[in-house]
């Protein structure tokens, strides 16, 4: 699951205000995001925890809709033109989502994403854990909703993959109660609760998920198949005679 990761700590940036991260996640379309990073082969995603998974809810999910994100800002006394931020990416692939997510902000929000920063791998990494960044590409492994918010909510995990340095004693003990209980049952309950509030307060800003095809025939060439064992389909073409 791809999503971008606003430093709450950023309160210059209003990153703290979930009216702010709210607008921006209402302003961004996601369907084009995933045209240009992998040709459309990508489900988009508005909830905090995606669809497949244990302990996922649709309660409080943002939509796309500008109007409403300007009618947000404006109804908290927030000028956009103070929300000028840099978003840090590791690849090629993130920076066409950046330079289009840049486009739609500034149409739709007046919010200006002044810098794109092309890291390598480590570096990006480096500066997400030290909190030396305004918002950054991140994506997760894709586990059940409990065990998912316990590295990407919980304060302890800070300086981790705990990338918007969220740090709110209620959602860790949400989180705790969750993963202390052996009845699966019980723990969806409490991580649907959990994954609501997180809408609700728009955590991240979610985008989508890879859709991961596969295929076989004599004639269909599969260029490479990446350490995780991922097929990029959008590279698969058919061989000619």
């Amino acid at each position: 699951m791809h999503f971008l990761a606003l430093n709450t700590e950023r309160t210059d940036l209003h990153f703290d205000n979930p009216i702010v991260r709210q607008a921006i996640d209402m302003a961004i379309y996601k369907p084009d995001l995933a045209m240009v990073f992998v040709d459309g082969f990508a489900t988009p995603v508005y909830s905090q925890v995606h669809p497949g998974l244990g302990g996922t809810s649709s309660a409080n999910i943002n939509h796309y809709d500008p109007e409403a994100a300007r009618a947000l800002l404006a109804q908290a006394g927030i000028d956009p033109s103070e929300v000028s931020f840099q978003i840090n990416v590791n690849n090629d692939g993130w920076r066409r989502m950046a330079e289009l997510m840049q486009a739609q902000l500034r149409q739709n929000l007046g919010i200006e994403v002044h810098t794109i920063e092309q890291l390598d791998m480590a570096t990006h990494v480096t500066k997400l854990n030290s909190g030396d960044f305004d918002a950054g590409q991140t994506s997760g492994i894709v586990q059940h909703g409990a065990f998912w918010w316990d590295f990407y909510a919980h304060s302890r995990n800070i300086g981790n993959f705990n990338r918007s340095r969220m740090n709110d004693p209620e959602i860790d003990r949400m989180i705790e109660a969750a993963m202390g209980t052996a009845d699966i049952n019980e723990a969806n309950r409490i991580t649907e609760e959990i994954t609501a509030h997180l809408n609700d307060i728009t955590l991240h800003i979610p985008l989508f998920i890879v859709d991961i095809v596969r295929a076989h025939h004599a004639d269909l060439v599969v260029p490479f198949v990446d350490a995780a064992g991922t097929t990029h389909f959008e590279t698969v073409y058919w061989r000619t005679q």
